[in-house]
């Protein structure tokens, strides 16, 4: 029973020791995107203006992208 009890805790010491040694390395930073987004395709594309307001309509099967991510959707309005 002695000797389980040894073996216990030097188990547990080995554990704190592994998770106290792998949190010293800083986590990677996520890879910076621009915040430009590109607009890859609408069917149909619509700008109106009205009282110094612009507004943009993309409709059917529109497709954006942003840094690696894409963005597809039904339709789209930009203010």
């Amino acid at each position: 029973m002695h000797r389980y009890i040894k073996s216990g805790i030097f188990l547990a010491v080995i554990c704190l020791l592994a998770v106290t040694a792998s949190a010293q390395f800083p986590a990677q930073p996520a890879p910076k995107t621009g915040s430009v987004i590109e607009i890859i395709h609408a069917d149909t594309l619509i700008m109106n203006e009205k009282d110094s307001i612009s507004v943009t309509r993309f409709i059917g099967n529109a497709i954006f992208k942003q840094g690696t991510t894409l963005f597809n959707c039904d339709s789209a309005v930009k203010k």
